[in-house]
C-alpha cells in the first residue's frame, strides 16, 4: 500500500523540485528516467513514479500531509494524497477494482476519493511494459527488471519447487528439472508420506501409493522417517508393544513361543512358551512335555526332564517326579547309590533300599570255575576273566605236561607200541589197553571176580579170566 509519509532523505531532490514548482506555479518536476515519473507523468502503478508519488488516475501524484504540500494550487491534500478537488476517483471501497502491476485488489480502500491498494509481496512476478508472460518482479510496490535469479520469485506455472529461476538480459525465465524432489518425505502417525518428484509437465504428483506403513513403528522426532527399533511402548503403534529385542510386536498368546516374560500377554514365560501362570515349582512344566503347551501342569510320575529331583538328591532320597504334586519321590530299590568294592573275587556295591543307601551287596562272583582264566575284580568295572597259561590237570591219565592254552587245559598224549607197554606206563591205569597205535583205548574186558572196574588187559585174555593186574 502506498506510504503517506513525507519525502525521505533519498527524495530531497524531488521535494525541492515540488516546492519550487508550487512557488512558481509549475505543473511538476521533470521525469527522472532512473527514478520514475514526476507529477503528472503517465503511470500504470506506483512503481512508475518517483518516490513520495503514487499513481492516481494514471498519473503520478505527490503524497502530502496537507494541501500546502501539493505542487498545484488546484489540488488539495485528501487523506495524504494530492488530487484535483473536482476529480474524485472513488466514493467507497468497492470502487477500487483496478490495482497496479504490484498491487492487490483484495483489501483496497477508498480514502479521500483515492483508491489505496495493498502492495503485492516483494519478488512477486509482474509484467514489464507490454510483456507476457511476466518477466519482472515486484520490489516495494514497483515492477522492476531482474538483476539476480532471486529477484524472479517462484515459477508462475507448475510447482515452484520443480523450476530454477534464471535472470537473463534483465528478464526472468524458469528451467524445469524433471525428477527433482518437490515434496520431501514426511512421517505421521506411523505412516510414511513418500517423497514426490517433478514430472515432465512441472507438476509434483503424489507417489503411488502415496503412503507406506511404518510396520508398527512410530515416526522419528524429526517427522521425516519411521523408527526401526523401539525403546518403550510409545515407539510402537497399532496396539503393538515394545518387546525384548527392541521390536514392536503384538503380545504373544498363551502357548506361543517366547524368550522373555515381557513378550507374553500373560507376562509369564516358562519352558520356552507363554504360560498361564509362573509355573516355577518343582516337577512343573508349561510346554508340550506331559501336557498342553501354555497350561502349567505336573510332570508325569517317574520323569524328571529338568533334573530338578536328581539335582536335589542326597543318596536315595529324591530321584524322580511323583506325578501327584510338585515334589520328588525316592529312588527305586536296587538302584546303585554309594560305593563299589571288591571282596576277594566278589564284586559288591551299595544300592537303594526304602529311600536309603544300604550296605554293599554282592553283584557278581568273579570265579568262573575255569583254572585257565584269572578271576579279577575291579571296583569300578567289576569282574573280568582273562586267559592264562598256567599248568593244570586235564583229568586224563594218558597225557602228561598238562597246561592251559586259549582258556582250556590239555596235555601231551602218552604213546605205547603194544599191549605189554601198559606196565611201563602205569599212568594209563588199569582201564586202558594199547590198540597198536600211539594211544590207549578203553578196555571193555571185565571179570566177575574183579570188582574195581575196567582193567587195561592183554588182548589175548578172554573176558572169562581175570586180568593179571591187581585191582587198583
Amino acid at each position: 500500500m502506498p506510504s503517506h509519509a513525507t519525502p525521505t532523505p533519498s527524495g530531497w531532490r524531488t521535494a525541492v523540485c515540488l516546492t519550487l514548482a508550487w512557488m512558481i506555479g509549475l505543473n511538476g518536476c521533470a521525469d527522472d528516467p532512473e527514478r520514475g515519473g514526476g507529477d503528472g507523468a503517465p503511470c500504470v502503478d506506483n512503481g512508475d513514479c518517483l518516490p513520495s508519488f503514487v499513481c492516481f488516475a494514471s498519473q503520478c501524484t505527490p503524497l502530502c500531509n496537507d494541501s500546502g504540500d501539493c505542487p498545484r494550487k488546484s489540488q488539495v491534500c485528501d487523506d495524504g494524497v494530492c488530487r484535483e478537488a473536482s476529480d474524485p476517483s472513488c466514493t467507497e471501497d468497492g470502487d477500487c477494482t483496478t490495482p497496479g502491476r504490484c498491487e492487490l485488489a483484495e483489501g483496497a480502500i477508498c480514502r479521500g476519493a483515492v483508491c489505496l491498494y495493498p502492495a503485492r509481496p516483494d519478488l512477486s512476478r509482474c509484467p514489464l511494459a507490454g510483456e507476457d508472460p511476466p518477466g519482472g518482479y515486484c520490489a516495494a510496490g514497483a515492477c522492476v527488471e531482474c538483476t539476480e535469479p532471486e529477484h524472479c520469485g517462484p515459477s508462475p506455472t507448475g510447482n515452484a519447487a520443480c523450476f530454477d529461476a534464471v535472470c537473463t538480459n534483465r528478464a526472468c525465465s524458469f528451467e524445469l528439472e524433471v525428477n527433482r524432489v518437490c515434496e520431501a518425505q514426511q512421517c505421521a502417525e506411523g505412516l510414511l508420506l513418500v517423497e514426490r518428484h517433478c514430472d515432465s509437465s512441472g507438476a509434483c504428483p503424489a507417489a503411488s501409493p502415496p503412503w507406506a506403513s511404518c510396520g508398527g513403528y512410530a515416526c522419528n522426532d524429526a517427522g521425516d522417517d519411521c523408527l526401526t527399533t523401539c525403546q518403550n511402548p510409545d515407539d510402537c503403534t497399532g496396539g503393538l508393544d515394545c518387546l525384548p529385542g527392541n521390536v514392536c510386536e503384538s503380545p504373544r498368546a498363551v502357548g506361543e513361543a517366547c524368550t522373555f516374560p515381557g513378550e507374553c500377554a500373560s507376562e509369564f514365560c516358562a519352558d520356552g512358551v507363554c504360560c498361564d501362570t509362573a509355573c516355577d515349582g518343582i516337577c512343573q512344566r508349561c510346554d508340550d512335555v506331559d501336557g498342553v503347551p501354555g497350561e502349567c501342569h505336573l510332570v508325569a510320575a517317574g520323569n524328571d526332564p529338568d533334573d530338578e529331583c536328581t539335582s536335589r538328591r542326597t543318596n536315595c532320597d529324591q530321584d524322580h517326579c511323583s506325578g501327584a504334586g510338585p515334589f520328588c519321590e525316592p529312588q527305586l530299590d536296587g538302584i546303585e547309590c554309594g560305593s563299589r568294592s571288591c571282596d576277594g573275587p566278589q564284586w559288591t556295591m551299595q544300592t537303594c533300599a526304602a529311600g536309603q543307601c544300604a550296605d554293599a551287596v554282592l553283584v557278581e562272583s568273579c570265579n568262573d570255575g575255569n583254572p585257565c582264566t584269572d578271576d579279577n575284580c575291579d571296583p569300578v568295572t567289576g569282574c573280568s576273566n582273562p586267559e592264562n597259561a598256567d599248568s593244570c590237570n586235564d583229568g586224563d591219565s594218558c597225557t602228561y605236561d598238562d597246561a592251559c592254552d586259549r582258556g582250556s587245559c590239555s596235555g601231551t598224549p602218552i604213546t605205547c607200541n603194544n599191549d605189554s607197554d601198559y606196565n611201563e606206563y602205569p599212568a594209563c591205569g588199569a582201564s586202558r589197553s594199547c590198540n597198536g597205535t600211539p594211544s590207549c583205548n578203553v578196555s571193555t574186558y571185565r571179570d566177575v571176580n574183579c570188582t574195581c572196574g575196567d582193567f587195561c588187559c592183554p588182548s589175548d585174555m578172554s573176558s572169562a579170566n581175570c586180568c593179571l593186574m591187581a585191582c587198583v
